[in-house]
């Protein structure tokens, strides 16, 4: 059986779209971009409503790095997999942000080769990922995942050509994410349930509230979304 892929897709107007998760979906109202770490590239068991991404993440950063690098340059020629991630930096973890730096590049480059967008990790560092997106990949997609900033920060990335994802945080009463949403380009969001215990529906749900869309309205914009960031149609 052939897997998803974006060339056999068809997106219906019940389909939720959960853009960034690391557990497989069963439900076949829900199309999961399922993130894979480069050092596990297994996709056999995975529900055939599943399309993937891959990336080395920075915390995994190490001895075997290169090696990823190598691995990944072949992994997303996949039809199946639509997004180079999660990639990015992260400066609450005890590695150096040069190296880290060093790796979010070469996979940028990586992406830019294939001509797929990226999904990005970002602790405290919006200012150097919105310099490096600048210089390395202006025209590029780039999904920034669980976003939790300001406004201010997502008008920037936004600017910059920057989709961003909203998840289990919208459900957390005066979250940030939760006040942001309604004051940005409802063109330029996604959702994802990362590793949450929640579901995709769930967050949508709480989206429409707060968006005082209805939810029908809310999956439309989501996939026109989707369609423009991934170049379909």
């Amino acid at each position: 059986m052939i897997r998803l892929n974006l060339k056999n897709m068809k997106l219906r107007e019940d389909h939720y779209i959960d853009i960034h998760t690391h557990n497989p979906s069963e439900s076949k109202n829900v199309i999961t971009v399922q993130n894979k770490f480069v050092e596990n590239i297994i996709m056999d068991n995975e529900p055939m409503n599943t399309l993937f991404s891959f990336g080395l993440h920075p915390w995994h950063i190490g001895n075997k790095s290169e090696l990823a690098i190598m691995t990944l340059k072949e992994v997303v020629k996949l039809d199946e997999v639509i997004a180079v991630g999660e990639i990015g930096l992260d400066k609450n973890i005890d590695f150096p942000l040069e190296k880290q730096i060093e790796f979010f590049d070469q996979q940028i480059l990586i992406a830019k080769s294939v001509n797929k967008p990226v999904i990005v990790h970002c602790v405290k560092s919006y200012s150097d990922i919105i310099k490096i997106k600048k210089e390395l990949a202006e025209e590029m997609p780039w999904i920034i995942h669980g976003f939790n900033s300001s406004k201010e920060t997502a008008e920037q990335l936004i600017k910059h050509n920057c989709y961003l994802s909203f998840g289990h945080l919208l459900l957390t009463e005066n979250s940030t994410s939760s006040k942001v949403l309604s004051e940005i380009d409802i063109n330029r969001i996604f959702f994802e349930t990362d590793e949450s215990e929640y579901s995709i529906i769930d967050i949508y749900k709480k989206a429409s509230q707060l968006l005082s869309v209805s939810e029908e309205k809310l999956r439309n914009v989501i996939i026109t979304n989707f369609e423009r960031c991934f170049g379909i149609g």
